[in-house]
């Protein structure tokens, strides 16, 4: 079966470990936007494609088409908040 756009930019957003507010504005947009796209209410942008690229290492191709490998999302780096000492 295949995917839908909004489907492979969950997808990106699920595997990077970001909440849908901090993945939308990586990308410039609202989280209204993203929840919209995801859902299959409207579709994204082309403007979307580079940051996607740059910021997720998504091919192009795959997310429109779904062609192609799923790609290798970098996680979020973890927040370097007060660690505890161990005891």
């Amino acid at each position: 079966m295949k995917t839908t756009i909004g489907t492979r930019i969950r997808l990106v957003r699920t595997m990077s470990g970001r909440s849908q507010e901090c993945f939308a504005a990586s990308l410039g947009y609202t989280r209204r936007s993203l929840l919209n796209w995801e859902g299959g209410i409207t579709e994204p942008p082309i403007a979307i494609l580079k940051p996607m690229r740059d910021r997720f290492n998504v091919d192009p191709v795959w997310l429109v088409m779904g062609e192609g490998e799923t790609p290798k999302v970098p996680k979020k780096p973890r927040s370097g908040g007060v660690r505890r000492a161990d005891r």
